[in-house]
């Protein structure tokens, strides 16, 4: 995790950052990660005026302790909140697919497709990673 703790939740890393100089200094990091990422993003729209809302999604956008945090560092962009979910019934990263799914078709999420500009994406995320390797060791272990 991003406290070195691998076993605790991000509610309980919420808590212990109170007391944990450590912790408290990955979480501090996390949220300027995140905060970076929406200002990267809002940097791409033509005109800041059009970036109507940020909305946040995921396990962690409940919990006060990181809410606060991400609305108090992204107030100069937009207004923050939480996106509706239906986590009860589906997985949160299944409700993500899905709201993109809609929106490649057509439906309701349609402005999220356009924005990121999924449909005129190339390549794959594979295409600049390099793993160096010998190709002549591969090639004989798998003989």
């Amino acid at each position: 995790s991003i406290a070195g703790y691998s076993d605790l939740s991000l509610k309980e890393i919420t808590l212990l950052a109170e007391n944990d100089v450590q912790v408290k200094t990955a979480l501090k990091a996390y949220m300027s990660s995140v905060k970076k990422a929406v200002f990267g993003i809002s940097s791409s729209f033509s005109k800041k005026k059009k970036v109507k809302e940020v909305l946040l999604a995921g396990r962690g956008a409940e919990l006060r302790y990181v809410n606060d945090r991400i609305e108090r560092g992204l107030r100069d962009i937009a207004p923050v909140r939480i996106m509706k979910t239906y986590s009860q019934i589906a997985k949160r990263a299944a409700q993500g697919a899905t709201f993109i799914a809609n929106g490649l078709m057509g439906g309701n999420f349609k402005h999220i497709i356009n924005n990121l500009k999924i449909k005129q994406a190339s390549g794959s995320i594979l295409d600049d990673i390099f793993i160096p390797f010998d190709k002549d060791k591969l090639m004989s272990d798998l003989n």
